[in-house]
């Protein structure tokens, strides 16, 4: 008698970017996640990652461990010398492996629409998320050569008819019809879906705006679009949704703001850094980066290799930075900023005050948002995710998923051993643990 086959499990990760447990109570009522909800289980408070920021943080979901051991330490690489640095989207950034890696180890096929850090991967069907800021570089072309050649080509008549730009909602609105239309064709065992709607919208517009509400209800109909999909085709050799899991979760939340900071005027008028007539860095011994609401502070690496210089630039620094105090929360230490998760390789690390958010230019120490000419944001994020009301959600239904399960709190390095568990697949050296109390299996 010939043994029958056992059939291929689906997972579909929904992330959406920015939307965190205090959006519960909106989410709750709309007919999507409410009818996932209540076959589902759903931690209602996880803490993000440290700077909670975006590809840190997605970085996160996918490994299972903390930005410091990833090697993802923020969205964009440090390169003081480049006024626009590259953002951190290769996958060869990334240490160690990933549930999608593990997946197409065993054979499973993979889609992944701009889920961050997933550029020039092995994915099966790959859309990258990329950002062109060089001069000489195209944003489609870049999208071909680091995603998936032909499913990006096969793709692009969907973009060229909805996207705008960067713009939302229209960039959602492409997203969801690639993965329905990825779905009937393909039907991969694995999707990495990022939704970006509510961040985007809290950046323009403030946390708690009347369009976010609409950008949640405009996410619930993506959440209702992608499941009939699923329910139209076949998982593997079954017939049903029963052998599928539908995660849908959040990487951070954000705050409001009303004030920008400058920690490199203070250094550059200390004369730390200099710049030449265009503004352009040519030789610092320290600098900062900033992650939105918390910021990294670097010596030069030469420095760094002189103990006692650099106990002395320390100890300089921070009478420097206090003229920062009314907007700074805390200095952590190297050693501190790696216990929570960042770069220990900073010489220090800065926490904005709840209101504020630090940038890197260096013509002004303090700036009102509304003054701000690039990169205003009336919310933002990248905060220590353990302040009150800051925290994320994560919630899954399907096969593997304990109807009613709940849990009072995760940190975001739970999400992958739990996912991968339900999938079979083993991650290795991961900083969190399954929450079993989730689980039926």
């Amino acid at each position: 008698m010939i043994k029958a086959e056992s059939p291929k499990r689906r997972m579909v990760i929904l992330s959406f970017d920015a939307v965190g447990a205090e959006d519960l109570s909106v989410l709750k009522k709309l007919p999507n996640f409410k009818r996932l909800l209540e076959q589902g289980a759903l931690c209602e408070q996880v803490e993000s990652v440290y700077p909670s920021i975006t590809y840190p943080a997605h970085t996160t979901i996918v490994t299972g461990k903390k930005p410091c051991h990833h090697g993802i330490i923020n969205n964009t690489c440090f390169q003081p010398e480049r006024e626009k640095p590259d953002w951190m989207s290769d996958r060869r950034g990334i240490r160690g492996t990933t549930l999608y890696d593990e997946a197409m180890k065993r054979g499973d096929r993979v889609c992944a629409l701009l889920w961050p850090v997933t550029g020039k991967s092995r994915i099966t069907y790959n859309f990258p998320e990329i950002h062109a800021n060089r001069p000489w570089q195209n944003v489609i072309l870049k999208t071909i050569l680091d995603g998936s050649k032909r499913y990006v080509l096969g793709t692009l008549p969907h973009a060229v008819r909805e996207l705008k730009g960067i713009r939302e909602p229209e960039l959602d609105n492409f997203l969801e019809k690639a993965a329905v239309d990825t779905i009937l064709r393909h039907n991969p065992e694995l999707m990495l879906i990022h939704f970006l709607d509510v961040d985007s919208h809290r950046h323009q517009l403030g946390a708690a705006h009347p369009e976010i509400r609409r950008a949640l209800e405009r996410l619930d109909g993506r959440i209702g679009a992608v499941t009939d999909a699923l329910a139209r085709t076949k998982a593997g050799a079954c017939h049903s949704m029963e052998d599928t899991t539908v995660v849908i979760l959040g990487d951070h939340y954000q705050l409001d703001c009303h004030t920008v900071l400058y920690p490199n005027y203070l250094l550059k008028k200390h004369g730390l850094f200099h710049v030449d007539g265009k503004g352009h860095v040519t030789d610092y011994q320290v600098i900062a980066k900033n992650c939105d609401g918390s910021c990294y502070i670097y010596l030069n690496p030469e420095i760094r290799k002189n103990p006692i210089m650099t106990e002395k630039l320390t100890q300089n620094l921070t009478t420097i930075l206090h003229e920062l105090s009314d907007g700074v929360a805390r200095i952590f230490t190297a050693q501190q900023a790696r216990s929570l998760g960042a770069d220990d390789t900073c010489v220090m690390m800065l926490e904005a005050t709840p209101g504020y958010y630090f940038l890197d230019d260096h013509e002004m120490l303090t700036c009102s948002v509304s003054d701000v000419d690039q990169h205003r944001m009336k919310a933002t994020h990248g905060y220590l995710p353990t302040l009150e009301k800051y925290q994320t959600f994560f919630m899954m239904t399907g096969y593997g998923v304990r109807k009613g399960g709940t849990c009072s709190l995760m940190k975001l390095w739970d999400e992958a051993p739990t996912l991968a568990h339900i999938m079979g697949l083993t991650l290795p050296e991961t900083d969190g643990c399954v929450r079993t109390e989730l689980l039926a299996l």
